[in-house]
């Protein structure tokens, strides 16, 4: 990241189970300890922790198996049909998110690295400036960190961030297969799959001020 890594000041977790403690009790969010998220930078080049902590132990599983009855007149051989075959397959995947939310939260915001500005009169083109007369753009937010947007009392907020207790997503998928020869150079082949996700991620989250 370069160094320029925004991380919050208090984890989003605790961000979020401070509004739901509030809102059971009544309490306007605004009035909460943490009302606004404080931002500041993160990250091993600044010689603090990142956004999440690095998992060792994410093991990826992987199981197949294969059955074909030979052609003695055994149990399994009757069940299934000669020439038929029997296949299965497990595995445990992981979704590789890393790149993938670095791109988003860039596109998301900066929140203290950048700050986006609007002429005042551009809307009316009766009575907007004309070339070379533009009027001046308003002052920019100061910068730098720690950085705090304003508390809005008010409507919706929307802050950017990633939980520091972040787990990999990951998805069981599993598969089973039957085929069979039939008269007539015709085969009948009957399959199933599925995919289960786990710890699936939440882009965004609005939140009620």
């Amino acid at each position: 990241m370069n160094g320029t890594e925004v991380v919050t000041t208090v984890p989003l977790q605790t961000y979020f189970a401070e509004r739901v403690a509030a809102m059971n009790a009544g309490i306007p969010n605004n009035q909460i300890k943490d009302a606004s998220l404080t931002y500041t930078l993160g990250g091993t080049a600044n010689g603090k922790p990142g956004w999440y902590d690095r998992s060792n132990l994410n093991l990826a599983p992987r199981v197949a198996v294969a059955y074909a009855p030979d052609s003695t007149d055994n149990f399994f051989d009757r069940i299934l049909g000669k020439g038929s075959v029997v296949r299965g397959s497990f595995a445990m995947v992981y979704d590789q998110y890393g790149s993938d939310m670095v791109f988003n939260i860039d596109q998301s915001g900066s929140p203290g690295l950048a700050s986006s500005v609007t002429q005042p009169v551009n809307t009316n083109f009766t009575t907007s400036q004309r070339y070379p007369t533009l009027p001046a753009l308003p002052a920019a937010a100061q910068g730098g960190f720690p950085f705090t947007p304003p508390t809005i009392t008010g409507g919706f907020d929307e802050g950017v961030g990633v939980v520091s207790n972040l787990k990999a997503p990951y998805s069981l998928v599993f598969n089973a297969n039957y085929a069979k020869p039939l008269p007539g150079k015709m085969t009948l082949e009957l399959g199933y799959a599925a995919r289960l996700y786990h710890r699936g991620l939440v882009q965004q989250d609005l939140i009620s001020l």
